[in-house]
């Protein structure tokens, strides 16, 4: 059914038409070429040849591709003329020499004044053309060019065209429309199960689409009533489908697309524009008398013809939806004493202006937007900019970039608008989000664009002061950055706290600069009270790292004593066992309180500074204080948590580490004397250390220091043997008998070979000669069952003494042997047949053995319960020729005296003829001394007994 109504009011016009007909006639075989008409050869096949789409076959009539085909455009390519064009392409009766059917096509166009003035659109054209020279079927063509023809042409009414842009969709419509705008080049398809529209159908279809376009654009637009597989640069056609870089848009159907850019804007505002007016036809009818050519990029003239309709309302409209055009608003203000704008509306359009001025579509469009703005920004018109900026969402990451060129065009404008920079930066620090954006996210801007206003600017920004001492987030969001660029403001540091001193006095509670000013050095710390720490604190959560950070840049330490309960949540905070304290604590820490070599830190600092890190385990700066441990301990007891075991075992930990020293002892009893609660975790730590392999190296002196910590340790399972050690202790520093020693190596050793512990005790006693070797091996066994080597000389064989003590014992063993084979020879040989033979064999030096070989180290034998283990189970044994307490055994230790006459020492060896004894072996293979004869009391070795 046809789409076309059926009464028709038509206004005539009359334009003069350029023509051609393109084609050959019948029964020739030569190519086509211009039969009749008033267009030069040139022109018509330039024209043709750009307008035509498809090369058709047959006529296929009741087919969407049947002939008559059509085209409308205009100017072709670079052609400085601009005008219209009709291209008819139809099917005559007779065929070529080949048998082929002949399609000629029949050429009109009208210069673009005339088409303009006339109000020419493709309906009328179209209609226009049933005025000129019929084509199809004549054999027969003028032989001279033909005059142009002067047609009539019927203006089409608005209301045919919208009612037909309502009948296919004003949203379809409107959407190929903006599209079109969009550069875009599109393909009209249709639907299989409806017939498809007639040609005149066709052509209202393309020319209702484009009259929601201003008339002036018809300069660029072009459409065809069908397209095939032939290339063309038409901008919207019908088609089978879409080919190349068309958008297919189906008819009655969805959308093809959404337009970008200032296109999106227009058809915004076709649709705002006919949802007010009711109608379609209005639209029409403004866009048809918008007739100034538009070039085909020109969205933002289109949008302004259109919006003239209503051109402050749409020109706000356009701005709200940040679709704007900084032309139109540019009118817009230029003319805003006659639309009546009020301040509102004034900031608004600013505000649009700004945004483009440093963030347009184009370096044009910014630049222009900048004229503009700077001949139209007030003051009034800052709250509205600054407004803004908390609804820029998808803008927020920009913004502070924006502010500060506002800020730059503020202050370097050739004629500024006097305190309009300052007044921008005030408003921009005061503006508090309404809660739909972080608000962290603006603090930290806000201090960014403060920092750029004072470095870029050097601009003075005490304005902004009061702002700062009314928002600490903004300010410490400020010191951190400043901090961050290695260069913060003292001067503005400064007048920031007096200024905060004018405001509140002397008095004044809950400020935060005021605490500034105590980290800083220039309050004292008693002039700060607690709410002054919690306002800078509760600024943000790293409030306290920029408090460390900004006492260490001015060189003090006062933020360990203002923040400590802070600082201490933060270290006291897990935070894995890889760096159990936050790297930036221990860095800030080791900054303001150094531990390395040559640091001299105050107590309390350093104090302080060990707890913050005592999950380390250990208190290094402790070493470093040499006069004043006593005001360590007592500022270590103050910081430590009243309740919190955990926190006690760790400080008690830390500070007996690996090998305490005389450091750590100190603060220790100083610790227990001031807090008798921490002695039960200074035992509880001992304990821990004494059942080590190597526990028995911790029963040092200075565990007097702790009173009854012996008494109380033995107590425990496993430390039985701490009283007997202690004793053993005495008795060698003593320097007590043998047989002292002897019986309290018994009391810890009574049966089986004595531990490494035992023989590094006692090593050091040994240390001093031979004889007394002997007399502890002799003492050590007294009582013992079984008999047999002593132990003591097992162990030294075994080398767990030392290879000089074993040395020493061998040389020794081995002259007493000797002597005693002399001895027994003496004895069995009867006396001697002369004195000088005698005394000759006396004489003579023993054999001196030979080394002795290298021996393996034997293991130990498991460590008894209650005694403490063997040195060989932790891997490593005490030389015995270290003493205990540091002291060095001699290395060398004195020699055994000369041997004395035998004559002397054993007299009744040389005079009684007594026989031969042979010394039974035990059951080990080791020489037992014979019962009988009871020889005279004596060493192993037979010398005499020292008397103790």
């Amino acid at each position: 059914m046809s789409t076309v109504p059926e009464r028709q009011v038509f206004t005539e016009r009359r334009v003069v038409a350029e023509w051609a007909v393109v084609g050959k006639l019948p029964g020739t075989a030569m190519g086509f070429s211009v039969l009749d008409g008033s267009l030069t050869e040139e022109s018509a096949t330039v024209l043709l040849r750009a307008s035509t789409t498809a090369s058709p076959e047959s006529d296929r009539p009741g087919t969407p591709e049947a002939l008559p085909w059509r085209t409308f455009r205009s100017g072709i390519g670079s052609s400085p003329e601009a005008f219209a064009a009709r291209i008819d392409m139809g099917r005559c009766s007779g065929t070529d020499a080949t048998g082929r059917p002949i399609f000629p096509s029949l050429l009109l166009t009208v210069d673009w004044a005339s088409a303009s003035a006339a109000g020419l659109t493709w309906t009328s054209f179209d209609r226009a053309a049933a005025q000129a020279p019929t084509v199809y079927g004549r054999t027969a063509f003028a032989a001279a060019p033909s005059p142009a023809l002067s047609l009539p042409v019927p203006v089409t009414p608005a209301e045919e065209l919208a009612d037909c842009v309502d009948r296919i969709g004003f949203d379809w419509a409107a959407g190929v429309a903006a599209l079109l705008l969009d550069g875009r080049r599109l393909a009209i398809t249709l639907r299989a199960d409806l017939a498809p529209p007639s040609v005149e159908e066709r052509v209202l279809i393309l020319d209702a689409v484009c009259s929601l376009l201003p008339y002036g654009c018809r300069t660029w637009l072009s459409a065809a009533t069908w397209a095939g597989q032939t290339d063309h640069d038409l901008r919207l056609v019908f088609a089978r489908r879409a080919r190349g870089d068309q958008l297919e848009a189906a008819l009655h159907g969805a959308p093809a697309a959404e337009p970008t850019g200032q296109a999106r804007g227009y058809l915004q505002e076709l649709r705002r524009l006919r949802a007010e007016k009711g109608s379609t036809a209005p639209l029409v009818a403004h866009l048809a008398s918008l007739t100034a050519p538009l070039a085909r990029h020109s969205q933002s003239q289109a949008l302004t013809g259109l919006q003239e309709i209503n051109l402050l309302a749409a020109v706000l409209d356009s701005v709200r939806s940040n679709l704007g055009d900084p032309v139109q608003v540019s009118r817009v203000l230029d003319m805003c004493g006659a639309l009546g704008i009020d301040a509102a509306e004034h900031g608004e359009l600013v505000t649009f202006l700004a945004h483009r001025a440093v963030r347009g579509y184009s370096a044009e469009e910014e630049a222009a937007s900048k004229e503009t703005l700077l001949r139209h920004w007030q003051l009034a018109d800052v709250p509205s900019l600054v407004a803004d900026l908390g609804r820029q969402r998808q803008r927020l990451a920009d913004a502070k970039m924006d502010t500060q060129r506002w800020l730059r065009l503020a202050h370097g404008a050739e004629n500024p608008v006097p305190g309009l920079f300052e007044r921008l930066l005030h408003s921009v620090l005061a503006y508090e989000p309404d809660g739909s954006l972080p608000a962290l996210h603006w603090y930290e801007w806000k201090a960014d664009l403060l920092l750029a206003a004072q470095a870029e600017f050097d601009a003075d920004t005490a304005a902004a002061d009061p702002v700062l001492s009314a928002s600490p987030e903004v300010g410490v969001a400020w010191l951190r950055r400043a901090l961050g660029t290695g260069r913060p403001d003292m001067t503005a540091v400064t007048r920031l706290v007096r200024h905060n001193e004018a405001r509140t006095g002397v008095t004044g509670r809950g400020s935060w600069a005021r605490c500034l000013g105590a980290l800083v050095g220039s309050l004292p710390v008693n002039a700060v009270d607690s709410a002054d720490v919690d306002a800078f604190l509760a600024a943000d959560s790293a409030a306290w790292l920029t408090g460390l950070r900004m006492s260490g840049f001015c060189g003090t330490t006062t933020a360990l004593e203002l923040l400590w309960h802070r600082l201490w949540e933060v270290a006291s905070t897990a935070h894995g066992e890889a760096d159990p304290v936050p790297w930036e604590l221990r860095e800030q820490l080791d900054q303001l309180v150094p531990a390395g070599p040559g640091a001299s830190p105050g107590a309390a600092d350093a104090a302080r500074a060990d707890l913050l890190l005592v999950r380390d385990g250990e208190m290094r700066r402790l070493r470093a204080v040499v006069t004043d441990r006593e005001s360590y301990a007592s500022t270590l007891n103050t910081a430590l948590p009243d309740v919190d075991p955990d926190t006690h075992t760790r400080v008690i930990q830390a500070l007996l580490g690996q090998r305490p020293d005389g450091a750590s002892w100190d603060v220790i009893e100083r610790l227990v004397a001031l807090r008798a609660s921490l002695r039960h975790h200074v035992l509880e730590a001992l304990a821990e250390r004494l059942a080590r392999p190597d526990g028995v190296d911790w029963l040092a002196p200075e565990l007097d220091r702790i009173p009854g910590a012996i008494r109380d340790l033995s107590n425990r399972p496993g430390l039985e043997w701490l009283p007997a050690v202690t004793e053993i202790r005495a008795l060698v520093r003593g320097d007590s008998p043998a047989e002292a020693l002897g019986a309290a190596m018994r009391r810890c050793c009574p049966e089986g070979d004595p531990p490494d512990w035992l023989l590094a005790e006692v090593a050091p006693w040994l240390a001093y000669g031979f004889p007394r070797v002997d007399d502890l091996a002799e003492a050590f066994d007294r009582g013992v069952a079984g008999g047999g080597v002593p132990r003591l000389y097992r162990a030294i064989g075994s080398g767990r003494l030392g290879g000089q003590l074993r040395d020493s014992v061998l040389v020794h063993s081995t002259s007493e042997a000797e002597r005693w084979r002399r001895v027994a020879d003496t004895v069995r040989e009867g006396p001697a047949t002369s004195g000088d033979a005698a005394q000759r064999t006396w004489s003579q030096q023993p054999p001196q053995p030979q080394q002795p070989p290298q021996s393996h180290q034997p293991q130990p034998p498991p460590s008894q319960q209650g005694y403490p283990p063997s040195h060989a189970q932790q891997g490593h044994r005490q030389q015995p020729d270290q003493g205990r307490y540091g002291e060095s055994a001699p290395r060398n230790p004195p020699k055994p005296q000369s041997l004395p006459d035998a004559a002397a020492v054993y007299p009744a060896l040389g005079t009684q003829g007594e026989t031969r004894t042979t010394l039974p072996s035990d059951p080990q293979g080791r020489k037992r001394r014979a019962k009988e004869p009871k020889a005279p009391k004596s060493g192993w070795f037979g010398r005499q007994k020292r008397q103790p």
